[in-house]
């Protein structure tokens, strides 16, 4: 008995840890506005690689790690601008 729940139990560890691996758009690390002022190499190549995204599927990603980053490198951008 106590074999059957250590097989249930390494199996839910070893699926629920490869769930969160699946989620590509949420692998990328989350950086703030103030991050990309100060760092503007990693600015300008998260803008590369968020124009790369296609239309249909920007909205999609909108609310994971991914996008939330992109619009975090984007306002980055345009407050450098401004000065």
């Amino acid at each position: 008995m106590k074999k059957l729940y250590l097989i249930f139990g390494l199996l839910f560890l070893v699926t629920a840890g490869l769930s969160g691996c699946a989620n590509k758009d949420n692998s990328v690390p989350l950086h703030s506005v103030k991050y990309y002022t100060k760092h503007q190499k990693q600015m300008t190549a998260m803008i590369k690689e968020c124009n790369k995204i296609p239309n249909k599927t920007a909205y999609k990603i909108q609310a994971t790690h991914l996008g939330m980053d992109c619009a975090n490198a984007n306002s980055a951008q345009s407050s450098l601008e401004q000065y």
